[in-house]
């Protein structure tokens, strides 16, 4: 077994066996840049409208001026430019059931947002919004 790489043999270059035998040379590790955070959101917190439960069940969805947070039991809606939450209720409170384990998305073609959650028995629960704003209805 050989043995663990250290620090100074993670950028050395590595012979890498090729079609045939033939072998070539690469690098490991990249010169590129780190990426940088253009917005930092202060997500859904335990004691939020239906966001007590642990661990928490994360999901989120970023459009063209809203960012949607799902977590557990709870649905934030957070506009981009201000970080402002614009939104923040219950899942019992948004589809009138007692649900959980939300997913949501961005329908980027059609600038419309999609919810999903369950009831934790045989049914799925669906939203559309009807418009692009996930403040608006579905």
């Amino acid at each position: 077994m050989p043995a663990p790489q250290t620090a100074k043999d993670a950028k050395a270059p590595t012979t890498v066996g090729g079609p045939g035998g033939s072998t070539s040379s690469m690098s490991r590790g990249g010169s590129g840049t780190l990426p940088t955070f253009l917005r930092e959101f202060l997500g859904p917190r335990c004691g939020d409208a239906g966001a007590n439960f642990v661990p928490p069940d994360t999901c989120g969805a970023v459009g063209v001026d809203y960012f949607v947070a799902a977590v557990n039991s709870n649905l934030s809606v957070y506009d981009k430019v201000t970080q402002a939450r614009v939104l923040n209720t219950s899942l019992q409170s948004f589809w009138g059931a007692n649900v959980g384990d939300p997913r949501i998305a961005y329908d980027y073609s059609n600038d419309r947002w999609v919810a999903i959650a369950t009831p934790f028995d045989n049914r799925i629960f669906i939203a559309y919004s009807l418009t692009n704003a996930p403040t608006g209805a579905w």
